[in-house]
């Protein structure tokens, strides 16, 4: 929002954009499933659920960027999330 106005006027707004996330990630996090799970999606979504697996609130999720072409990767243990790796693409970056 700027100024009270949603970027895209009649869109969804940041709370319910938020909310359909936190549900979101509640229900990954409740299947429990056996392995590894694969999740694809904007950095918006991306940035949302880190922050709801961090236990942090909505709004921290602009402390985290995703970049494209990258991987990361995070494990939930014992009701804990750790971030393994964020915005690993494989490749060697210049020093």
């Amino acid at each position: 929002m700027i100024g009270g106005t949603p970027f895209s006027p009649g869109g969804e707004g940041f709370q319910d954009f938020s909310r359909r996330v936190i549900d979101a990630t509640a229900r990954l996090t409740d299947d429990d499933p056996a392995g590894n799970t694969l999740l694809v999606a904007h950095q918006g979504v991306l940035s949302i659920l880190l922050a709801t697996l961090l236990g942090l609130p909505p709004d921290a999720m602009w402390h985290f960027t995703f970049r494209q072409n990258a991987y990361s990767l995070v494990t939930l243990t014992k009701g804990y999330c750790v971030v393994t790796c964020l915005n690993d693409s494989g490749r060697k970056t210049a020093s």
